[in-house]
């Protein structure tokens, strides 16, 4: 049996806790659909829309990824 590196532990107990945290949100899933039952369709399409927004200019102020952001925005495909 060979021995494991600190690193390939690391990612195989990540590889875990991202797999049982996946499986939790699924089986969880259900419960938040009941839960919505009499929410209507563009009500929750329209909050998704709109938290998207400021929850993606703060992934992207956290990154410090802004000037990626312009040059993608001026830059024009042919």
């Amino acid at each position: 049996m060979t021995d494991t590196s600190a690193e390939s532990r690391s990612a195989i107990r990540n590889g875990l806790i991202f797999g049982v945290g996946a499986y939790t949100i699924w089986g969880l899933f259900p419960i938040y659909l009941k839960a919505l039952d009499d929410v209507a369709a563009l009500e929750i399409l329209s909050h998704r829309i709109l938290w998207s927004v400021p929850f993606g200019a703060l992934l992207i102020s956290l990154r410090h990824q802004w000037k990626e952001v312009r040059t993608a925005r001026v830059t024009k495909t042919a």
